[in-house]
């Protein structure tokens, strides 16, 4: 049981440096080398098993992400295969249009278990002078599960979040050096 409780927290978008962000997140203390990882998480409550339906997540980030559900890695986007930590960049810059595109991925629901569950992720920046930091994240299952039109946290100031019904569970934190 990872104890955030003193994790800032706030509506997706998260991020720094662009217009569309809902939630604003520390980038560190120097502008010119920025955090290169921040970590966001969200618990949510399940009363029933989903049993064997697909859920669908969709992710928008600037760089790379990976996403956990319960522990368990479900979604790697644009980041190096192999063990990952904090100092690690993202493979390439996302910038422009690409800012904007949500992907989708399928998510086999038997990973979403009754009671709580726990979604986190970590966003990786390209360099430490990246000019901003974008997470957005969708989760639906077919089964008529949905975690809000937008779930997650943010980073160094997050600490529960996603959007549903008005209601705030998502949290980050940039890690220390």
């Amino acid at each position: 049981d990872f104890d955030d409780a003193d994790w800032d927290s706030g509506y997706s978008p998260l991020g720094c440096g662009d217009d569309d962000i809902a939630t604003v997140i520390e980038f560190g203390p120097n502008e010119k080398r920025k955090h290169i990882t921040s970590y966001f998480r969200a618990e949510f409550e399940v009363t029933e098993d989903l049993g064997e339906t697909d859920s669908l997540a969709s992710l928008r980030c600037d760089d790379g992400a990976i996403i956990y559900l319960n522990g368990k890695e479900v979604i790697r986007y644009n980041m190096p295969v192999g063990d990952v930590d904090y100092r690690d960049l993202s493979l390439e810059m996302i910038s422009d249009q690409g800012e904007s595109i949500f992907i989708s991925y399928s998510i086999d629901s038997k990973d979403i278990k009754r009671g709580r569950n726990v979604l986190a992720a970590e966003v990786h920046q390209r360099a430490g002078n990246s000019s901003g930091l974008i997470f957005d994240f969708i989760f639906n299952s077919d089964d008529g599960f949905h975690l809000g039109e937008r779930f997650i946290p943010t980073s160094k100031t997050s600490r529960k979040h996603f959007t549903n019904e008005d209601q705030e569970v998502a949290s980050s934190r940039v890690p220390t050096t």
